[in-house]
């Protein structure tokens, strides 16, 4: 992937520019982001839970994938319930890993472990 890794950007509150937010969260932010790879179409992302639940972290890395700013992407709820997301990827629950589902065009897996992989479409 060419130009500035995801994560290694200025935030545009780092910056002093007015931020996009959308139920308080600036959706334009990538600082809970601890790793970033892609390789022949497949994106994966350590995020810190701490810092970001699994929904905002889906919505933000596949806006900066698609380019497709934050608040114009199809809303997750179309694709999966965020609260149901953010529950079973933050649960301790052995029979639950990975849940994979499909958003926006792009394949999505979350982990329990605050891995995020993405398929572009």
């Amino acid at each position: 992937m060419e130009g500035t890794p995801i994560g290694a950007e200025e935030s545009r509150t780092e910056r002093g520019e007015p931020s996009e937010t959308a139920s308080g969260w600036d959706l334009t932010d990538t600082a809970f982001i601890d790793e970033f790879e892609e390789r022949e179409g497949l994106y994966r992302v350590k995020y810190d839970s701490g810092q970001a639940t699994p929904s905002f972290a889906v919505i933000t890395i596949v806006s900066k994938i698609t380019g497709i700013d934050p608040l114009e992407l199809d809303p997750l709820y179309d694709s999966i319930d965020g609260d149901v997301l953010d529950a079973l990827c933050t649960a301790d629950l052995p029979s639950v890993s990975r849940l994979t589902f499909e958003y926006t065009g792009c394949e999505i897996t979350v982990g329990t472990d605050d891995v995020l992989e993405v398929v572009a479409g």
